[in-house]
């Protein structure tokens, strides 16, 4: 989810309290069983660079963190330009406004719209699947009579609950011409987005490739780092 992606260094501080297992610890109250861990996965991250130094092109992991932090980047400018557009295209159509307003109950609605427009496009950008934009309408007992603005397939956080089919329909034709309008004005920055994703798949797949076990053991061997037994 673009909402929820960080920069590097948030996601390797998110690494560093995990276990070999690849599970988040659970600490208690003190902080030195998390400090202690912190220690443990840097230095042994240390002694995997160090038995793979010749071998590994380890310039491929700041590669993929300078991606990530671009992406970043470039997400925050992409959610900017689409409110823009949005706000300028409600002040337009203050009755729309008011009325999907008053449908969610909030005043919120163009940030909330920009998060999904931009969430759309990033769909596009890693599954290739730009139109996913939908009304949902609730059939079972339970969700009979709610309507939704989806934004994507899977959608439950960014989506509009809107319970109206009509104004679901005029909502969901402004969504689509803002994402045509960042297609076209902005489609530099898409592009952007799309080459450090691109990047990112890549230098992935490089280190997955140069670390995978049958290529790592035999380096681990045949090679020695500071916490190796003498």
């Amino acid at each position: 989810m673009l909402r929820g992606l960080v920069n590097a260094d948030e996601v390797f501080d998110e690494l560093w309290i995990r276990n070999i297992h690849g599970e988040v610890e659970r600490f208690p109250t003190s902080s030195n069983g998390k400090e202690r861990l912190v220690w443990r996965n840097k230095m042994l991250f240390k002694s995997l660079q160090d038995h793979t130094r010749e071998k590994v092109r380890w310039e491929a992991l700041e590669e993929w963190k300078q991606a990530q932090n671009n992406t970043v980047k470039y997400s925050e400018e992409l959610r900017l330009e689409a409110t823009k557009l949005i706000r300028k295209i409600l002040n337009k159509q203050p009755d729309l406004k008011k009325r999907i307003e008053t449908a969610i109950g909030g005043n919120d609605i163009t940030e909330k719209i920009a998060d999904g427009v931009r969430e759309n496009i990033w769909q596009d950008i890693l599954i290739g699947k730009l139109e996913q934009m939908h009304i949902w309408e609730g059939t079972s007992l339970v969700s009979r009579g709610r309507v939704e603005l989806r934004f994507y397939d899977g959608d439950s956080a960014t989506k509009l609950d809107l319970n109206d089919v009509e104004l679901a329909k005029e909502a969901l034709s402004m969504c689509r011409q803002v994402v045509t309008k960042l297609l076209e004005v902005k489609s530099d920055l898409v592009q952007k987005l799309t080459d450090e994703v691109s990047q990112m798949k890549d230098r992935t797949r490089e280190l997955e490739e140069s670390l995978d076990g049958l290529v790592l053991r035999p380096m681990m061997m045949h090679t020695r780092c500071d916490l190796c037994p003498t």
